[in-house]
């Protein structure tokens, strides 16, 4: 069999595994890749955005921004700003 077709299949397979077990907590796995990644930025002295999620997680800011705010709207609570400056991100 080909290499690069089983290492899609074993990691769609993890994929699948992980939602499933985070399923049970109420999250999926790019929710839980967000919080880690919020996590992770989190000592920053500069705005968290999107934008440096995104590129944490290896996904597009727009994704990014809409799970942050699902998981805002789970949790009740967050603070979004949004940036006056001419750049394509705002502060989650």
């Amino acid at each position: 069999m080909n290499t690069a077709y089983l290492l899609m299949e074993t990691a769609k397979q993890l994929k699948h595994q992980l939602n499933f077990a985070l399923s049970k907590e109420g999250t999926t796995a790019q929710q839980w890749a967000v919080l880690e990644a919020l996590d992770r930025l989190a000592p920053a002295s500069s705005p968290i955005t999107a934008a440096r999620v995104a590129a944490e997680i290896d996904s597009d800011r727009q994704t990014t921004a809409a799970v942050v705010l699902r998981l805002a709207d789970k949790a009740g609570s967050a603070v979004r700003h949004r940036q006056k400056i001419s750049g394509p991100s705002s502060s989650l």
